[in-house]
């Protein structure tokens, strides 16, 4: 759905349309996962982790889309590797630390664990969402610049 949305704008000429989708999809899901923890049953938290599921795909799946989309041909598998070396890193390392930090630290409560995962959820993804606003009209810039370089090459 993300990739097929992202075509659609592209076919429309909107140059930065694979980072300009994924920010607008981020934006929809980011409010979902910082809901999705304070569910108080799980008849209402299974479904919430599905929506959310479904909305988050549509950003991740246009990410690399993005990346790719400025990168040469002969350096888009290294490009690829390090992005989602350096996401998973950071994910799986500073999302559990600050999780742990906000429950231990800050609510001193176990079971204060859901606002732990909420408050970390969305603050780091407040702050993934000003970047990626901060850097579309970046973004747009080197499309061009690509452009120009592969009409050049070919």
């Amino acid at each position: 759905v993300g990739g097929s949305i992202s075509d659609w704008l592209t076919k429309r000429g909107v140059r930065d349309a694979p980072l300009r989708a994924a920010t607008v999809f981020f934006a929809i899901s980011m409010p979902i996962m910082a809901v999705t923890p304070l569910m108080p049953t799980a008849g209402t938290a299974i479904p919430m982790l599905g929506v959310m599921a479904f909305a988050i795909s549509l950003q991740q799946a246009l990410s690399p889309v993005a990346l790719q989309r400025v990168t040469p041909n002969q350096m888009r598998a290294q490009t690829t590797a390090i992005y989602y070396f350096v996401i998973n890193v950071l994910g799986l390392t500073l999302g559990p630390l600050l999780i742990a930090v906000f429950t231990d630290s800050v609510f001193q409560n176990e079971a204060m664990l859901r606002y732990s995962i909420s408050v970390v959820s969305g603050g780091a993804g407040l702050i993934a969402l000003l970047f990626l606003f901060a850097n579309i009209r970046h973004y747009r810039a080197s499309v061009i610049e690509a452009d120009q370089w592969s009409s050049q090459q070919g």
